[in-house]
């Protein structure tokens, strides 16, 4: 049961411990829930663990139900939380980003 990166199919739904992802729109990030044990992913005894794909971010959740709130908003991935829309319209159109 190795990690999401030692993986050669980068389906996440094909990943160990796999439970849902979203994408995170403003970045256009990938955000992946997993049952942290089944995954390999060590987040200090939480059942969960939300991984921003694109940052390589972790966060670990003890509740579906908060995992869930994170991949919506993934406040724990400051890279994300950096740019939002207006910024990444302004970068897109610049083409600075």
């Amino acid at each position: 049961m190795g990690s999401h990166d030692d993986d050669n199919d980068d389906r996440p739904a094909t990943h160990a411990g796999y439970v849902a992802h979203a994408t995170y729109k403003p970045t256009g990030a990938l955000i992946v829930l997993y049952i942290a044990a089944e995954q390999g992913i060590d987040v200090d005894g939480s059942r969960y663990a939300v991984v921003c794909r694109l940052h390589s971010t972790i966060i670990g959740e003890t509740s579906k139900r908060s995992a869930r709130r994170s991949m919506r908003r993934p406040e724990f991935c400051e890279d994300c939380m950096g740019i939002d829309d207006t910024q990444k319209s302004y970068c897109v159109e610049a083409e600075g980003c």
